[in-house]
């Protein structure tokens, strides 16, 4: 209390500018103002940001503490992208969803996971965003068959054309995990579909994303610079 309450209200987590303006108007300038105002007061003005403001200032974040090197459970995989140009139909958007089911698998395959289903999302010229998901009938890594589910998501879309374009692995387990077998699944070309995979992820890391590419992503010279290196890659993972 000698050190934290005398510390200004603006220096709690979460308690941004525009909240600090809101309790300096009720001349709440310190965390002790902020404590003696109490938890019920701080509720009504500000809701579960009072909640949680009253918490910090207490010191009683509950919180479970981690360790270090103890990583979240990543929950999916996704990239998106907005192209050079807008994709004005079916086949300019089949160009960037194999470029970013390529990096999703990727993805997956270093992180030792599977997904069990794919979500897809768009938006519009008009800035309209639409999504869609499905479940799948068999676990994958393989670019290939999320870029598949993908292209059947977007077959439900007549909205062109699109300013950008996303594709998300859902629903993830560990590559290791027991899979339900089924007659409609060529296990053996799935195995080989992989070790495919596997193969051009090691000569593009040798050599470079653009050594090996699908023809199909060849096929526009504009939509095909979505593929080049970048220095930050465009994904993102939820935990």
């Amino acid at each position: 209390r000698e050190i934290v309450w005398k510390a200004p209200v603006g220096d709690l987590l979460f308690v941004g500018p525009s909240t600090v303006r809101e309790l300096n108007r009720r001349c709440i300038y310190t965390v002790e103002d902020a404590v003696k105002l109490g938890r019920e007061r701080l509720v009504q003005i500000f809701g579960k940001n009072g909640e949680r403001l009253y918490i910090y200032a207490m010191g009683m974040d509950t919180a479970p503490v981690m360790n270090i090197e103890e990583a979240l459970p990543i929950k999916s995989i996704g990239n998106s992208t907005t192209p050079p140009k807008d994709l004005k139909n079916f086949e300019d958007a089949k160009i960037l969803l194999y470029i970013l089911s390529e990096s999703v698998a990727k993805r997956l395959r270093s992180h030792s996971l599977l997904c069990t289903g794919v979500q897809l999302h768009i938006r519009t010229s008009g800035l309209i965003t639409l999504e869609r998901q499905k479940k799948l009938k068999f676990p994958t890594n393989i670019s290939e068959n999320i870029c598949k589910e993908g292209l059947e998501l977007l077959k439900m879309y007549d909205s062109y054309p699109l300013r950008s374009i996303g594709i998300r692995a859902i629903d993830l387990i560990p590559d290791s995990s027991p899979r339900q077998t089924t007659m409609f699944i060529d296990e053996v070309k799935e195995g080989k579909k992989e070790s495919l995979e596997l193969t051009v992820d090691k000569i593009r890391d040798k050599y470079g994303k653009e050594s090996i590419v699908r023809s199909v992503i060849l096929s526009d010279s504009i939509l095909s610079q979505s593929n080049k290196p970048r220095s930050e890659p465009p994904a993102f993972y939820t935990h």
